[in-house]
């Protein structure tokens, strides 16, 4: 039977689910994946020269519409259209990049054998557990996850549902075409039985994969209790699922860090930051914009992103058209009317 989770009734288990999205990662100075995607596509216009394009085109979405950009796994699909490999290199961008509040207090209380899932590409969970001396193992495949059953049994286990810099691009989850592929149900359904009967806490995730709705809704189903710590407005099909399974159930919405204070009477640690993240995308942006074939297919990628998506998707008051010579870089024009 499912039943609301205080948060101060997980910090007594001996094993469980934490699910970590985005949201959980935040105050180290990681974006969440909107705003991810975002400032790789600014980074990718200042590199080539075109900064002013940039926010010409920021400033012809009306005030309070949604982001003019898509999600940050379909800005990596276009990438990898027209620079190959590119997807993994931003992915290393995100190694070694602080550590949150939210995930030292997670590895500081929750002692024992626990499953942390996460959809994050940064390893912030491993260096949170390895500064308290816990013992953990990294899985980064789908087809590691069999594994999770003996591993639970010794020490806890961080699953990286979407891979990470680490895992063989077949296994990365970083672009929405590798995002759309369906789960393995009898993977699936492994993690779904780590959850019976078990606490699951949800934090910072807002439930828009597609490829992981079965795992979510399963777990949430099946958890012995349940919280979950939001970083926005979870997706409503999610929304429904909970409200199905509980009439009350415990949604924090004030901010991951907040609600741990409010509700383990816990100071949050200061979040340890080290080079933004923000500048490390730009300058991995400037190296690619140096090598005049890689600086070539910047062009490409933006032109294609900017026609087939600015056009057409989100901003029906501009006409925009990035015209793009393939010998002369400099040959780009915008027009707005």
């Amino acid at each position: 039977m499912v039943r609301p989770g205080d948060l101060r009734d997980f910090t007594g288990e001996t094993g469980g689910v934490v699910f970590l999205g985005a949201g959980a990662s935040i105050d180290s100075g990681l974006p969440l994946g909107d705003e991810a995607a975002a400032a790789i596509i600014r980074a990718c216009f200042r590199a080539t020269g075109l900064a002013r394009i940039f926010v010409d085109l920021e400033r012809t979405r009306a005030s309070g519409q949604p982001a003019l950009w898509p999600r940050f796994e379909v800005v990596l699909d276009f990438m990898e259209q027209y620079l190959p490999g590119s997807a993994l290199e931003v992915l290393e961008t995100f190694k070694d990049v602080g550590i949150s509040a939210v995930h030292q207090l997670l590895a500081e209380h929750l002692k024992g054998h626990w499953l942390w899932l996460t959809t994050n590409f940064d390893d912030q969970i491993e260096r949170a557990l390895t500064a308290t001396g816990a013992k953990y193992t990294v899985l980064r495949s789908r087809g590691q996850i069999a594994q999770i059953g003996r591993l639970l049994r010794e020490h806890h286990v961080v699953v990286k549902l979407h891979g990470d810099a680490k895992s063989r691009p077949t296994e990365v989850g970083v672009t929405i075409h590798q995002i759309l592929r369906t789960f393995p149900g009898h993977l699936a359904r492994r993690l779904v039985r780590a959850a019976a009967g078990k606490p699951v806490l949800f934090v910072g995730y807002g439930a828009r994969d597609p490829d992981l709705t079965i795992v979510v809704e399963g777990m949430i189903a099946r958890s012995g209790k349940l919280a979950w710590i939001g970083k926005g407005r979870i997706t409503p099909r999610v929304e429904a699922v909970l409200a199905s399974c509980l009439s009350n159930y415990s949604y924090y919405g004030q901010g991951a860090a907040n609600a741990f204070r409010r509700h383990w009477g816990v100071k949050p640690p200061a979040p340890y930051k080290s080079m933004p993240w923000f500048d490390r995308i730009a300058e991995w942006a400037r190296r690619k914009a140096q090598n005049p074939h890689d600086r070539k297919s910047l062009f490409h990628f933006l032109a294609a992103l900017g026609s087939r998506w600015v056009s057409d998707n989100r901003s029906p008051t501009a006409s925009v058209s990035i015209l793009v010579s393939a010998s002369q870089f400099s040959a780009c024009q915008l027009r707005i009317g």
